[in-house]
């Protein structure tokens, strides 16, 4: 996916206004009330699901490109993520690992 922010915004406007409420952050940004009002509006946010509460609400906007010799995984839960990594022949990152943005030596 490669959508502009401001157009998944509209999109939310349009296809999930409930989920809107964020919108009121935007006066407390980097206030004290600014943590209060964020917990606030999460806790009485409905659970929407983006592909179809998004993306099918507004399909004149998707385009799909074939791909080949690519591997997909929806990654939706942690044993998902698990076989998919087996599937790699990767292994879980764990905390004792090093960063790999970080000299190590």
């Amino acid at each position: 996916m490669c959508p502009k922010g401001k157009k998944l915004w509209d999109l939310g406007r349009q296809c999930v206004p409930e989920m809107m409420s964020l919108e009121r952050l935007k006066k407390v940004i980097d206030t004290g009330e600014e943590l209060r009002v964020f917990d606030t509006i999460y806790e009485a946010m409905p659970r929407r699901n983006f592909s179809s509460h998004i993306l099918q609400c507004a399909p004149e906007w998707l385009t799909v490109l074939e791909m080949r010799n690519v591997l997909w995984s929806d990654w939706g839960n942690p044993e998902r993520i698990l076989s998919g990594l087996k599937t790699f022949g990767k292994r879980p990152a764990t905390a004792q690992d090093p960063l790999p943005f970080l000299f190590v030596g």
